[in-house]
């Protein structure tokens, strides 16, 4: 295998793919494994797992086979970060409850602190 599968880190509800590449006589089959146990219907170089959740977590390797035999990737893990409030996983969480300026403040701790250019407020929208 000329580039092996790559482990991932992704929050639940979300989707992790795995790639790999191989050489050798055509055609080549390709059958996936999770822990082990084989995926249906995992017959390409590329599996994508949607809508993650904590059973997804694990190994995952690829049995790739011609006609001269077969070979088996390097496992990559996968693993799925649980959510454990709104602001899991977000870089920038800004209120706009600011009452004066044009300061946008991001009270998410990561300091992403933004400036509102073009913007114009309109009665019984915002801050009136």
């Amino acid at each position: 295998m000329s580039a092996q599968p790559q482990s991932a880190s992704r929050y639940e509800g979300g989707s992790v793919s795995f790639a790999v590449e191989a050489t050798g006589k055509r055609p080549l089959t390709y059958l996936w494994r999770h822990d082990g146990t084989p995926l249906p219907n995992s017959n390409t170089n590329r599996l994508v797992v949607t809508n993650l959740a904590a059973a997804d977590a694990g190994a995952y390797t690829v049995i790739v086979t011609n006609d001269l035999g077969t070979d088996t990737s390097m496992a990559a893990t996968s693993r799925c970060q649980q959510i454990t409030n709104v602001a899991t996983g977000l870089v920038g969480y800004w209120t706009f409850d600011e009452t004066e300026g044009s300061i946008l403040y991001d009270t998410s701790g990561h300091g992403h602190n933004g400036a509102l250019q073009n913007f114009a407020a309109s009665p019984g929208n915002v801050g009136w």
